[in-house]
């Protein structure tokens, strides 16, 4: 339990801004009037301090008096992972699909699966700071919501799973959805993760990484994705067994003298 100080009597704009002078830059920000106050420490473990009246606090030193002061967005933890304020945003905003790359981006041992926790967390902690609770929050959540908003959900992911498949013969081939795609990428996921390093698929690679990534969709789903027939968006598509005549062009590939295969093992491919 926090000790009462009783109130700042130093008056001021309390916006947060800033330490920058000649002993300090800060990464944090502090109350406006706090910047520039005498008062004002820094302790390299509890950071910025108020040192008014130590002589009667002593080691409980004050907080920095925020006033009336209230942040226009809130910015919750997500500890033990890493969270930036463009996640924080994400979730906020019911950004599902950036909230996942974000997160992914800097926490690259986690999961897909940790990462939707980590946005249904985050969510649900800010809920608790609003008057309307979930209701208050955009609707694109669906774990939040019920049946229809994770129906909602699920075909968020099947968009998202699409849109990385697209990626892939986009940069292995130059073709936003080369064809066969929908069974050539689940087999090269699969060779990647069996065999523990990258497959080659026209001018690129198919990494243990991105693998991962588009098998835990996968998972999740239930099933891969194929175009549909306007070829604007994705439908379910279950690619196994695999047809021959696309397990021989995959075949075809590794004969090829490329860069994942050749003597100098995955030199240009990242893993």
């Amino acid at each position: 339990m926090a000790l009462d100080h009783g109130s700042c009597e130093v008056d001021g704009p309390t916006d947060p801004v800033k330490v920058d002078n000649e002993w300090i830059c800060s990464k944090v920000e502090v109350p406006r009037k706090c910047s520039t106050c005498v008062h004002l420490q820094y302790d390299a473990i509890r950071g910025f301090t108020c040192s008014a009246q130590q002589a009667i606090w002593g080691w409980f030193s004050r907080g920095l008096d925020w006033g009336t002061w209230s942040p226009e967005r809130l910015y919750v933890d997500l500890a033990p992972y890493r969270a930036t304020r463009e996640m924080i945003d994400a979730a906020t905003e019911g950004r599902h699909k950036e909230f996942i790359v974000e997160f992914r981006s800097h926490n690259p041992n986690e999961s897909l699966v940790t990462a939707q926790e980590a946005y249904h967390d985050a969510r649900r902690k800010l809920a608790s700071f609003e008057p309307g609770g979930v209701a208050n929050l955009p609707v694109s959540d669906g774990a939040l919501r019920g049946e229809n908003g994770y129906a909602t959900y699920r075909t968020d992911l099947v968009q998202r799973l699409g849109e990385l498949m697209s990626q892939v013969s986009e940069d292995c081939y130059c073709a936003g959805w080369l064809g066969g795609t929908e069974y050539f990428i689940p087999e090269l996921c699969r060779r990647t993760l069996t065999g523990a390093r990258p497959q080659p698929w026209g001018h690129g690679c198919v990494t243990i990484a991105l693998a991962r990534t588009l098998c835990d969709i996968a998972e999740q789903l239930g099933h891969w994705v194929d175009t549909d027939e306007a070829s604007v968006g994705y439908v379910p598509f279950s690619p196994f067994p695999i047809p021959p005549e696309y397990i021989a062009a995959l075949d075809r590939e590794l004969e090829l003298n490329h860069p994942c295969n050749s003597a100098r093992g995955t030199e240009g491919c990242d893993t």
